[in-house]
């Protein structure tokens, strides 16, 4: 478990690991509540990652295969438990994108530059982007600077590299990507990203993922995993439009203390 540093009223339930037992996850739950309560938290949302926007939700499709690095798995049923228990909050899914043969990628979109990406600047100057592109849910409070670095440092031993999208000299989107060491038997990547609201819809996300899938095939990665993205949202729809694939669907929970 842990608090939420803006909603000081809210608090994660982090890391979740249960049998498909609805009675022991109700006295967990309870206990939780008794806890919490006291702490004038009111409010408790998950499961998720310990660090909530690297994915939340429990999966409730696609057990058979083993998820990608930074994404939640449970077996089947938990989440009809969890749903029996809690209230849905919201729902996402994971999206695939098979890495072409040859891809040379879509041109520049107007004066865009493509630069590569210094990573610490995603907790400095680059964090209002980070927070305008990356919207895992809306229940969840924007990441600060403090959990943008604890994120880096999550990825850093997967050597995560990336590019800026600079349009007139101002960033207005970038594409952070890192192995998957999880996948097999094929080498895979992870990819998390995205473009400045005000920037959408000019070429930006094409061009940083057709740079994404051009890394991804000189490294010899297959496929790139993206999410889980919230469902009917813009990230989505793009995905999908670029030959995205959706395949684990996950739930997030809330429960009233």
């Amino acid at each position: 478990m842990r608090r939420d540093p803006v909603q000081r009223g809210t608090a994660y339930l982090t890391m979740l690991h249960a049998a498909n037992d609805r009675g022991a996850l109700t006295v967990l739950l309870d206990a939780l509540a008794e806890h919490l309560r006291p702490q004038g938290v009111r409010a408790l949302i998950g499961p998720t990652h310990l660090l909530p926007h690297l994915g939340g939700g429990v999966l409730v499709s696609h057990w058979h295969r083993p998820p990608p690095t930074d994404t939640p798995y449970a077996p089947p049923y938990l989440g009809e438990h969890l749903g029996a228990l809690m209230v849905p909050l919201g729902e996402a899914r994971l999206v695939e994108l098979e890495v072409p043969a040859a891809h040379p990628g879509p041109p520049p979109a107007g004066a865009l530059e493509l630069a590569p990406l210094a990573l610490e600047r995603l907790a400095g100057d680059l964090l209002p982007l980070f927070r305008a592109a990356v919207a895992p849910s809306p229940a969840l409070s924007p990441p600060d600077a403090a959990e943008v670095a604890a994120a880096l440092r999550w990825w850093e031993p997967r050597r995560p590299f990336g590019y800026l999208a600079l349009a007139g000299g101002a960033p207005v989107g970038f594409a952070l990507l890192y192995e998957d060491p999880a996948a097999r038997p094929v080498r895979c990547g992870r990819l998390l990203g995205g473009v400045a609201p005000a920037a959408r819809g000019r070429g930006v996300g094409r061009a940083l993922l057709g740079s994404a899938l051009a890394a991804a095939r000189a490294r010899g990665w297959a496929r790139l995993s993206v999410g889980p993205v919230p469902t009917t949202s813009a990230a989505e729809a793009f995905l999908r439009a670029c030959g995205g694939v959706p395949e684990g669907r996950y739930t997030l929970y809330q429960a009233a203390l």
